[in-house]
């Protein structure tokens, strides 16, 4: 069911109701259901692509980060997923991706 990502779409509309009891349920069922996958996907963007290689004892042979490690441009992923008045964007919309954030940390 959350696979599909359709019932994040359906949850996220419902937050936007002002009724708290409404937000407080769909939090409490957020947090049962497997991590939207559009917002797993944008962090998994932010980053290297794989990690620099162990050095060797030669400090010519030690990992350099160039170019090539990194995705291109993760600064508009970062700012479109934890910015509230961007378009398709809530606050609870925010939080949540604050909360997936974090627990990746």
């Amino acid at each position: 069911m959350a696979e599909d990502g359709k019932i994040f779409t359906i949850l996220y509309q419902l937050a936007e109701m002002d009724d708290s009891a409404t937000i407080a349920g769909i939090r409490r069922l957020i947090h049962l259901i497997p991590t939207d996958s559009d917002i797993s996907d944008s962090l998994d963007s932010v980053g290297y692509t794989s990690p620099p290689a162990a050095a060797d004892a030669s400090p010519k042979m030690s990992p350099r980060i160039n170019k090539k490690m990194r995705l291109p441009k993760s600064d508009d992923t970062l700012e479109k997923s934890f910015d509230a008045s961007a378009p398709g964007m809530c606050p609870f919309r925010v939080l949540y991706n604050l909360e997936v954030l974090s627990s990746r940390i």
